[in-house]
């Protein structure tokens, strides 16, 4: 139910967020953000390259975000950051929920 609440809550409000900006403003928006996610991702890649190479680990050994948290010592700063994401996003999907039933 979480997952079709946020899903929902994009479809929904995506149009509403491109309304308010604009056609001249939306698009470039959407695309700055599709940019700056693909960026986040490469980086996150090139990290996990970083920590293999520099800890003789054989490549494809970091296998998630926290594997390498864990390995630079920053986990407990990825729980923190995860929980915060999550409850975010409840507070977003319970807004949209409460809103639809208004």
């Amino acid at each position: 139910n979480l997952v079709l609440a946020l899903i929902g809550c994009t479809v929904c409000w995506l149009p509403n967020i491109m309304a308010q900006c604009g056609y001249l403003l939306g698009p470039p928006l959407l695309l700055f953000s599709a940019l700056l996610i693909i960026r986040t991702g490469s980086l996150i890649c090139e990290s996990c390259e970083l920590v293999e190479d520099s800890s003789n680990a054989r490549l494809g050994s970091l296998n998630s975000y926290e594997d390498l948290a864990r390995a630079v010592n920053m986990y407990k700063a990825v729980l923190v950051t995860k929980n915060t994401v999550m409850i975010s996003c409840l507070l977003v999907s319970q807004k949209f929920l409460t809103g639809a039933l208004a």
